[in-house]
């Protein structure tokens, strides 16, 4: 196992950030449209930072989860890897599309969200339920509650949700992730 898995997951949550904050620039319009970060993959001027925002954590947290072979690490890496092919199914389900698309869309973004809150557990319990990672647990899920009422309505904050969801995440993977490492390589 090397331990740069965790700046694979850095890096992704630069791309994140990166392309969301361009999007956000040329387009700052998507903030009160309840879009949702998918709101920037219809339009030619963002198209490129929204392909960086889901494409680079995509790729980078495959690449992390297949940096790990320990066998303790099975479940985060397997983990690791359905977030990224879901981040990259998410850029692939363009949702105006069809309704079909969209409706697959949305799901591959629950599944998402489900699969972070699920590792985000997974991780707080390896940290011996460290308070840090619960504040950034319950950070991550007022972003997906929010999220979720936000999902219908043609007004509110889907994409400011979406990304305090993400923040809760990356912030918590990025904190607790080498302290797991060091913990796992000192036996």
């Amino acid at each position: 196992m090397k331990n740069n898995f965790v700046r694979y997951i850095a890096i992704g949550q630069a791309c994140f950030y990166l392309g969301i904050l361009l999007c956000i620039t040329i387009r700052p319009e998507g903030l009160s449209a309840n879009g949702g970060i998918s709101y920037y993959g219809v339009y030619m001027a963002t198209i490129l930072p929204y392909i960086i925002a889901l494409l680079g954590p995509g790729i980078f947290c495959v690449r992390a989860g297949l940096q790990l072979d320990a066998k303790d690490f099975k479940f985060l890496r397997n983990g690791l890897i359905v977030i990224g092919v879901l981040m990259i199914g998410i850029l692939l389900t363009p949702d105006t599309l069809s309704i079909f698309v969209a409706d697959l869309h949305q799901g591959i973004g629950s599944l998402l969200f489900i699969s972070q809150l699920i590792i985000s557990a997974w991780i707080t319990h390896k940290l011996n339920y460290d308070l840090k990672a619960i504040l950034l647990v319950l950070i991550e899920l007022t972003g997906g509650i929010l999220a979720f009422l936000y999902l219908k309505p043609v007004s509110g904050f889907l994409l400011q949700s979406q990304v305090l969801f993400q923040v809760g995440f990356g912030i918590l993977a990025i904190y607790a992730l080498p302290r797991i490492y060091l913990e796992a390589t000192k036996h």
